[in-house]
C-alpha cells in the first residue's frame, strides 16, 4: 500500500510543507488537544473575570430598572437590598456578587456603590443581604451590620481613605428596601 502524502502551498503557490498524511493528522490532533486545553483555560479565565467585573452590572455597563429586573429574574432567590436614596456623590455600580445554595437559589446578594465626581477618592461601599447566620457577605475595611425583614445586611467600606463620619452615619440610618421602588433607579 502506497503511503499518502500531502503538500500544502503558501502564498503564490509556494510549497510550505510536504509530509506523510498520517504524520499531519497526528500533528493536528496534538495541536487540537493543546488548543482545547488552552480554550478550556481561556473560558475559565473569562468566567472568573466576568464574576469579578460584576456581570451583569459591572464594569462600564450601566444598570437600569429593566436590566436589574431581568438580572433578578435570571437569578431567583434573596432580593437585592438598596438604599431609598443614593448618597450624595455616589453612583450605583449594579449587582456585584451572589452566592447560591444547592438548589440554585441565591442566598446572598450584594451590590456596589462607587464615588463619582468630586468624591472620586472616597471609599467604595458594598451593600449585602444574606440569610441570617450566613457569613459570606464582603467584610471590607470597615463595616456596619444591620437587619432588614429578619435578614442580615452588611454594609462594607473599602478604602483608602477610611469612610467619613458622615458616610458612616448615612449608611447607619438610610432606609433600606428590597424592591426596586427607589426613584434613583431609572
Amino acid at each position: 500500500m502506497e503511503e499518502q502524502s500531502f503538500r500544502a502551498s503558501g502564498a503564490a503557490g509556494v510549497p510550505v510543507r510536504e509530509a506523510p498524511l498520517a504524520q499531519i493528522l497526528s500533528d493536528g490532533r496534538r495541536k487540537r488537544r493543546r488548543r482545547n486545553g488552552l480554550t478550556g483555560a481561556a473560558l475559565a479565565l473569562v468566567a472568573v473575570v466576568a464574576v469579578a467585573c460584576n456581570w451583569p452590572g459591572g464594569g462600564a455597563e450601566e444598570m437600569d430598572r429593566r436590566s436589574t429586573e431581568a438580572y433578578l429574574e435570571d437569578t431567583p432567590g434573596i432580593p437585592l437590598v438598596l438604599p431609598q436614596t443614593l448618597p450624595i456623590g455616589y453612583v450605583w455600580n449594579g449587582p456585584r456578587g451572589s452566592q447560591g445554595d444547592q438548589s440554585g437559589n441565591v442566598i446572598q446578594r450584594d451590590s456596589m456603590f462607587v464615588p463619582a465626581g468630586a468624591l472620586a477618592d472616597a471609599s467604595r461601599v458594598t451593600v449585602c443581604l444574606a440569610e441570617p447566620d450566613l457569613l459570606t457577605c464582603p467584610q471590607g475595611d470597615q463595616r456596619i451590620n444591620r437587619t432588614l425583614d429578619g435578614m442580615q445586611v452588611v454594609i462594607a467600606f473599602y478604602g483608602p481613605p477610611a469612610p467619613t463620619p458622615e458616610a458612616v452615619e448615612y449608611w447607619e440610618t438610610v432606609p433600606l428596601v428590597t424592591d426596586l421602588s427607589v426613584e434613583w433607579l431609572e
